[in-house]
């Protein structure tokens, strides 16, 4: 029963067309290609939202307390920010807990923004040929940024070698913003540049 159950299933499944099956493996090997060749960037974008994040209970810690200064010991204001206090310092205490939330949050987070790169480059026309990240580094604690060539090989019958033409090149950029109205955050900046 459960194989006739799969057979139905595959044969209800919509059939991909060669241009979409390829733009599908082009954005796989994007997504793939980038995943392998930003590690030391996730890395420092992981330990950035744990350290933002844990940053964020020690402020919200001290501004409760401020808070609590402007009001009397039996004030149900006072008591409410008592209460808050003290659900603020469990949660700081559960330092193993949150970070892996915040990982978690983080890998998600950079996943997506992984994914947005990958469809640019394929929307760039880059994907035509062979993808190559030259170049990251790091410009501060708040910017790492990287460059994405694009190479088409093809033989030259006359010379008996292989002619490297470039496609295209990209520069890549994840940017910090600070923020005042929302919370702070990563943003990845994506540009074609011309040859």
């Amino acid at each position: 029963m459960l194989t006739l159950k799969s057979e139905i299933v595959k044969s209800q499944a919509v059939k991909l067309t060669a241009s979409q099956k390829r733009a599908k493996q082009d954005l796989e090997r994007a997504y793939a290609i980038m995943n392998r060749e930003t590690r030391p960037m996730r890395e420092r974008y992981y330990d950035s939202a744990v350290s933002y994040n844990q940053k964020q209970i020690e402020r919200d810690i001290k501004f409760t307390v401020e808070k609590m200064k402007d009001y009397s010991d039996h004030d149900s204001t006072y008591i409410n920010l008592n209460r808050t206090l003290t659900l603020q310092r469990e949660s700081a205490s559960r330092v193993n807990i949150n970070s892996l939330l915040w990982l978690k949050q983080a890998e998600e987070t950079f996943n997506s923004k992984l994914s947005n790169i990958s469809e640019r480059l394929v929307g760039f026309g880059m994907m035509d040929g062979v993808l190559k990240v030259q170049r990251t580094w790091i410009e501060d604690r708040r910017e790492f940024s990287f460059l994405i060539e694009s190479y088409k090989s093809s033989w030259d019958k006359k010379n008996g070698c292989t002619i490297k033409t470039l496609i295209g090149t990209a520069h890549a950029r994840l940017v910090w913003v600070s923020c005042f109205e929302k919370v702070s955050h990563w943003r990845f900046i994506i540009t074609k540049r011309t040859k």
